[in-house]
C-alpha cells in the first residue's frame, strides 16, 4: 500500500463511529493542551484582561481530563452493556487483548521517550510504577500519566463488576439504576474523608495526591459515563433528550461550570466539582447522541475535530514532552508581543504543531498498526 493510500486509510472513520463524539474528545485534548501551556500567562494577567472570560476556561483546561474520562466510561461501558444485554455474558479474553493493543505499545514508547528526555534512569521504583500502571498510588515520574492509570484501573475492574450485575442489567431497570448511582456516590465519600483531614483548604498538593490522581475518588466520573451509555441504549428520557433547548442549557451550564472550576478553596471544588461536572458532561454526551444534525453536531463531526480526535492519545502523550523540550533549551515566547495573550497563543500554536508532527509518527508508526490488529478481533 502507498504511503498516501495508507494515510487516508488509517484516518478514515469506520460505519459504526459517532462523529460527534470525536468532537468531543477533540475538545478534551485541546483543553488540556490550553491549560499546560497557560504556565506562560502572567498569575496577575487574568483579572486585568479584557480576555479574561476566555484565559479562565484556558487556565481550569484540566477539565478536559473529566470530559476523557465520562467519554471513556460512555464508550467503554456502553459496548460492554451491549455484549451483556444481546449474550448475557461477556469476552473477557478479547476485551483485555483490544485495550493491551490500543494502549499499551504507544504509551510504553512515549514513556521510554521520556525517562530519556527528562533523565529519569535512575528512577527504577518509580519507573516500575509507570509501567505496572500504579504510579498514581505510588509516585510517578511522568506527569501527565496519572489519569491514564486510572482509566485502566478502571478497564481492568469494570467488566467484573458489570458481570457480576448481568442479570439486573438484563432484567430490572430499577436494581440497575440504584446499583449505579450507590458505585457513583463512594467517592464522593472519599473524597469527603479526605476533605476533613485537609488542614488548608488551600493545600493543592495535598488534594492532588489524596484526591485528584486517585481511582477510588475519581471514579464517578467513568461511572456517570457507564451510565449515561446505560440510559441512552435503554432509550430513557428521549423526548428530553432529544430536546435543542435542553442541550443549549446544558452548554451554557458546562461553561459555567469549567470558569468557576479550581483545585483548592471550597468543600465544593474539593469534594463535589468532579460529580457535577461528570454529571453534566454524561447528559451532554447523551443529547448528542439523539440531536445529529443542528450546528453544534455539526461542528463536532468536523474534518478537524475528526482528526485531533484520531491523534488525540499521542496528543496527550507527547505535549507534556515537547513541552519539557522547550524548557531544557530555555524556550520562551515571553517577550515577542507585548501582549501576554499573544505570546500565549503563538507558544501554544508552536507546541501545538510540534506534538501534531511527533503524534502522526505515533500514529501511523506504532498506533494504527496495531489498530489493525485489534479490529480483526471485532
Amino acid at each position: 500500500m502507498k504511503f498516501t493510500e495508507y494515510f487516508i486509510d488509517s484516518l478514515k472513520s469506520k460505519k459504526n463511529e459517532v462523529l460527534q463524539l470525536h468532537g468531543i474528545r477533540a475538545i478534551a485534548i485541546l483543553l488540556v493542551l490550553f491549560y499546560h501551556c497557560s504556565e506562560v500567562l502572567p498569575a496577575k494577567y487574568l483579572m486585568s484582561t479584557p480576555f479574561k472570560y476566555l484565559i479562565k476556561i484556558v487556565r481550569n483546561g484540566w477539565v478536559g481530563v473529566d470530559i476523557f474520562f465520562v467519554l471513556s466510561g460512555f464508550l467503554i461501558g456502553g459496548q460492554l452493556i451491549k455484549e451483556i444485554k444481546t449474550t448475557g455474558a461477556l469476552n473477557f479474553k478479547k476485551f483485555y487483548l483490544k485495550r493491551i493493543l490500543r494502549i499499551f505499545p504507544a504509551y510504553y514508547i512515549a514513556l521510554i521517550i521520556y525517562i530519556f528526555v527528562d533523565k529519569k534512569y535512575n528512577e527504577y521504583l518509580l519507573i516500575i510504577n509507570q509501567i505496572l500502571y500504579l504510579h498514581n498510588y505510588l509516585g510517578y515520574i511522568y506527569g501527565i500519566s496519572w489519569s491514564l492509570a486510572i482509566e485502566e484501573q478502571f478497564y481492568l475492574l469494570l467488566p467484573y463488576f458489570l458481570y457480576s450485575i448481568r442479570i439486573f442489567i438484563r432484567c430490572n431497570l430499577k436494581i440497575t439504576f440504584y446499583i449505579f448511582c450507590a458505585v457513583i456516590s463512594l467517592p464522593l465519600i472519599f473524597r469527603t474523608i479526605a476533605y476533613f483531614n485537609l488542614k488548608n483548604i488551600y493545600d493543592t498538593q495535598f488534594i492532588i495526591d489524596n484526591i485528584y490522581i486517585l481511582f477510588h475518588t475519581r471514579l464517578d466520573e467513568l461511572m456517570y459515563g457507564v451510565l449515561a451509555s446505560w440510559l441512552y441504549l435503554e432509550k430513557k428520557a428521549t423526548r428530553l433528550y432529544s430536546n435543542i433547548f435542553f442541550q443549549m442549557l446544558l452548554l451554557i451550564i458546562i461553561y459555567s461550570m469549567i470558569y468557576i472550576s479550581g483545585f483548592s478553596g471550597s468543600a465544593y471544588k474539593i469534594i463535589f466539582q468532579f460529580s457535577i461536572l461528570g454529571f453534566i458532561f454524561s447528559q451532554f454526551m447523551i443529547t448528542i447522541m439523539y440531536i445529529k444534525k443542528n450546528i453544534i453536531c455539526r461542528i463536532l463531526q468536523s474534518s478537524f475535530f475528526v482528526f485531533i480526535s484520531k491523534i488525540s492519545y499521542a496528543l496527550y502523550l507527547y505535549h507534556e514532552i515537547t513541552i519539557i523540550l522547550f524548557k531544557k533549551n530555555n524556550i520562551h515566547f515571553n517577550e515577542i508581543f507585548n501582549s501576554p495573550i499573544l505570546n500565549y497563543f503563538l507558544y501554544f500554536i508552536v507546541i501545538f504543531s510540534l506534538t501534531i508532527i511527533i503524534s502522526l509518527l505515533s500514529w501511523y508508526i506504532v498506533e494504527y498498526p496495531f489498530l489493525k490488529i485489534k479490529d480483526k478481533l471485532t
